[in-house]
């Protein structure tokens, strides 16, 4: 069971520099009056309940009705289960003070996430408004993504989710964001998922930060690599990926897949039944998607 310390610390440690909570750090009154808030809020609306297993997922999520050729992807339109997922009561406290962060010094939460999870190599500046003091990214989400379509450019993104779901520790809980494709509503394709499901292979949870992918119209793709672990990791044991349906999305500008992955260790020392890896080919230049009933958004 994932302890609530791991997950402080797991958190915690990400992407909250001291000297930017202006909104929680005015004063240490403030700070204190501001957190309590934030923390009766979650305790007044939050039961901890057990971390999710990774047995708990496949009973879940992995249906009969799964295809063949890829029963590691969650139909979001036919699994009303993905409403069960949630963070811890900490993580989603540190979730709800990161929040406060970027509604204090950033123009938009996607200022902030593209250049948090794009950032320079993707050609992001961050700018500072001063107008109105606060961050934005530049250029926009709005105007990157203008710029990626109509130059028929693709930019892939695949780090650690910064407040993962509560799953037991051990599970990889990854996110997979994209920028550009042939149109706005074009979504995250099969051939984009299989790129970072063989990414996964070579990254180590605790000591990378990624990967990354541009693919342009002639279909090259140039990665980079980011942080990557001298360690090799576990070989991945199973994984599971979705996109989350309408209802669920908190960023629906944006395209992003979540991905769940356990790796050969983490089942081993659980004595659990190994299950059929994933497909570990990049499959970057064919164009099939996952099928009519896959919703394309986030």
């Amino acid at each position: 069971m994932q302890s609530s310390s791991s997950v402080v610390t797991r958190v915690s440690s990400r992407r909250i520099p001291s000297n930017k909570l202006c909104c929680l750090q005015s004063s240490s009154s403030s700070t204190t009056d501001t957190q309590s808030t934030v923390k009766s809020t979650i305790d007044n609306n939050f039961t901890e309940e057990e971390p999710f297993t990774w047995p708990q997922l496949i009973d879940l999520f992995r249906s009969s009705n799964n295809s063949q050729e890829d029963h590691h992807y969650i139909i979001s339109s036919d699994n009303k289960n993905l409403a069960l997922f949630r963070r811890s009561s900490d993580a989603q406290y540190e979730y709800e003070k990161h929040k406060k962060y970027i509604q204090c010094d950033w123009e938009s939460a996607y200022d902030y996430l593209v250049m948090d999870k794009f950032g320079t190599k993707f050609g992001f500046e961050k700018v500072l408004n001063e107008e109105t003091a606060k961050y934005q990214a530049s250029p926009s989400l709005k105007q990157a993504s203008k710029f990626a379509i109509d130059n028929q450019m693709t930019y892939l993104r695949l780090v650690l989710n910064d407040y993962p779901y509560d799953v037991a520790e051990g599970i990889e809980h990854w996110c997979l964001w994209k920028i550009g494709g042939k149109s706005q509503t074009e979504g995250i394709l099969k051939k984009e998922l299989s790129w970072a499901a063989s990414e996964l292979g070579s990254l180590n949870a605790d000591k990378s930060r990624g990967s990354s992918c541009i693919i342009d119209k002639d279909g090259v793709s140039t990665f980079y690599e980011l942080d990557s672990s001298e360690t090799a990791p576990s070989s991945v044991s199973d994984m599971l990926y979705w996109v989350n349906p309408p209802h669920l999305q908190s960023m629906p500008e944006i395209h992003h897949a979540h991905m769940l992955v356990i790796r050969d260790d983490q089942i081993e020392g659980r004595g659990e039944t190994s299950l059929e890896p994933p497909p570990v080919s990049s499959g970057l230049m064919k164009s099939e998607r996952y099928g009519p009933n896959y919703s394309g958004c986030l």
